[in-house]
């Protein structure tokens, strides 16, 4: 099936490029956003007082789009990405859309990936801000891809299906028309938990990613991805990497309710030997309720219980297994006059960074942002 894929996607590439374009159009968008941000802690393990903090940045978005002359539409988009020594153009992109579906090439780009999709956050998604960050899939993004798109009206209930392949660990190349690509490496030292943790990107040798978003009924939406990376690590392994996901949604009036469930089996080391704690598995389950209390005004929740399970395998073979676990919980409020967004979002997370659920250190952390994001 995978040979299949990789086969359809250069193919329906290579004939989209091939065909002439008529000059096309040029734009740029993109926000520019500031914030203030308070962090601290209450726990006995670890104060964690960061403290206050002044940030600003921007994303800037150049896009460009036409016709071909046959009539399919192809666009190029290039990101603007500021660091804190210097701006960088990456995360590109260049697409064919035609009556039969969209091909493309994705450079740093094109994630698939459906974590998200459950939260109805006035600001950003609960998870997705400074605390409280939990396990997320392997992104596609992360990699250089070929992807496929089928059309909007082709499959019932709206459904759109998308699937990517990334042939290489290769990514980043977007300044070279011909790029090599990267070798393989191939880490044929002693594995440890760090390197199962979840991937080491130079250990992946291609991965797959598949995604569906679907309308069944009005207001309801679904949204699934699902994963799949082969390995160049040459030790012995217990378990392949894949992780899925599977979110809805439903609107109703001004309120917009999500849930969610996302599970992540990591690269397990084989054998018996290794004398340290390292993850099986990891899950989690997220639900977030908005509410637009007019045009300008929304509110909103997001709640989430991510947990990992742990196993350690002493030299003799005995096994003993644990849990790691943390839960977020964000609240939100949003106010937007015309371009202008203020918004104010305080996250709380009870066991931040995965800390065992019965013991002394777990780690109690809050963060309250302002941000003011101008839309241009």
């Amino acid at each position: 099936m995978k040979n299949v894929i990789k086969l359809t996607l250069v193919l329906l590439t290579s004939f989209a490029f091939g065909v002439s374009a008529i000059a096309g159009t040029l734009s740029v968008s993109g926000t520019a956003k500031a914030t203030y941000n308070i962090q601290s802690g209450e726990s006995a393990a670890a104060s964690n007082v960061i403290g206050k903090g002044l940030g600003i940045t921007n994303e800037l978005n150049f896009t460009a789009s036409g016709e071909l002359d046959n009539g399919y539409t192809w666009a190029y988009s290039m990101e603007l990405d500021p660091s804190a020594t210097a701006a960088i153009n990456d995360d590109t992109q260049m697409t064919l859309t035609t009556p039969y579906g969209r091909v493309g090439v994705f450079v740093s780009e094109g994630g698939l990936n459906k974590q998200l999709k459950f939260s109805s956050a006035a600001y950003a998604t609960g998870i997705d801000l400074g605390i409280g960050g939990v396990d997320d899939p392997m992104a596609l993004s992360t990699f250089n891809s070929l992807q496929y798109q089928t059309p909007a009206d082709l499959l019932p209930f709206a459904t759109v299906f998308n699937v990517g392949f990334a042939p290489s660990a290769d990514k980043g190349q977007s300044n070279s028309g011909n790029a090599s690509g990267t070798a393989a490496v191939e880490d044929n030292t002693a594995l440890t938990a760090t390197d199962f943790a979840f991937y080491t990107p130079n250990a992946v040798s291609d991965a797959t990613e598949y995604s569906l978003a679907m309308t069944p009924i009005d207001g309801l939406s679904v949204s699934a991805s699902y994963m799949d990376a082969g390995s160049n690590l040459t030790d012995a392994k217990a378990q392949d990497y894949e992780a899925g996901v599977l979110n809805a949604k439903y609107a109703i009036g001004g309120f917009t309710v999500g849930y969610g469930i996302t599970r992540i089996a990591p690269y397990r080391p084989g054998g018996t030997t290794i004398n340290t704690e390292f993850i099986q598995d990891s899950e989690n389950r997220d639900w977030s309720i908005g509410y637009a209390i007019n045009e300008n005004l929304s509110v909103s929740i997001d709640q989430s219980k991510a947990e990992r399970n742990m196993q350690s395998i002493t030299v003799a073979g005995v096994k003993t297994d644990s849990t790691n676990s943390q839960d977020v919980q964000s609240l939100q409020a949003a106010y937007s006059m015309g371009g202008m967004t203020l918004a104010l979002a305080h996250t709380q997370t009870d066991g931040d960074g995965y800390t065992k659920e019965d013991g002394t250190a777990r780690i109690d952390a809050k963060e309250t942002i302002f941000a003011v994001t101008m839309a241009f």
